[in-house]
């Protein structure tokens, strides 16, 4: 009697171990599925929130280049404007009779140079006419060339039976309201070596 009360007993020690044991895995398994897919969730989740920022990012780098380039284009577009303007005042007033003869306080090296050029605004190309006052060369001799910056290169010719004759070639550069002369080459009765000359 006690032996079958013992075994009756083991058995239902064993029952209720194995249904702690079912419910302990139940639960194991209801955890797992839980985790999983709570797993899941954070990871779609987070896979969106670092969607979303790729493209903020992107839109605030395509914002912050076009910014970049609209100042640097309404940069150099003032520099450009500004600059168009002072080349331009520079090209008048660089048109016009110019001489170095009658200065007291500051003579002039002879031969005395006496010469009238105008500037074209759109390109800077120089024409003009060059006055010899020298009875052994033509009155008036043809002045070409162009303009860059503040200086110029220009020839001084003069066509005689359909040729074309160069009498000397000079630079001419901008001091303030002042026009240096620099003879590169040329008649020596005609042109001066070096010559500061003024409006007239």
């Amino acid at each position: 009697m006690r032996e079958r009360d013992s075994l009756i007993l083991e058995l239902q020690n064993r029952i209720l171990v194995l249904e702690k044991s079912n419910e302990i895995k139940s639960e194991l398994n209801k955890l797992k599925s839980s985790t999983i897919q709570d797993l899941q969730i954070r990871t779609t989740s987070l896979e969106n929130k670092n969607s979303e920022i790729t493209y903020s990012d992107y839109i605030s780098t395509f914002s912050l280049i076009l910014s970049i380039i609209t100042a640097l284009s309404l940069v150099s577009y003032f520099f450009y404007k500004n600059y168009s303007k002072k080349r331009l005042k520079l090209r008048k007033y660089l048109s016009g009779k110019w001489g170095t003869e009658g200065d007291i306080t500051s003579p002039q090296p002879l031969p005395y140079i006496d010469f009238e050029i105008e500037v074209d605004s759109e390109d800077g190309e120089i024409t003009g006419i060059f006055n010899t006052n020298n009875e052994n060369y033509p009155v008036v001799l043809s002045i070409n060339g162009k303009l860059k910056h503040n200086s110029a290169n220009i020839q001084i010719t003069h066509i005689s039976q359909q040729r074309l004759l160069i009498y000397g070639e000079a630079k001419l550069t901008v001091k303030g309201k002042l026009l240096e002369w620099k003879t590169k080459k040329g008649e020596i009765e005609l042109f001066p070596i070096k010559a500061i000359a003024w409006k007239v």
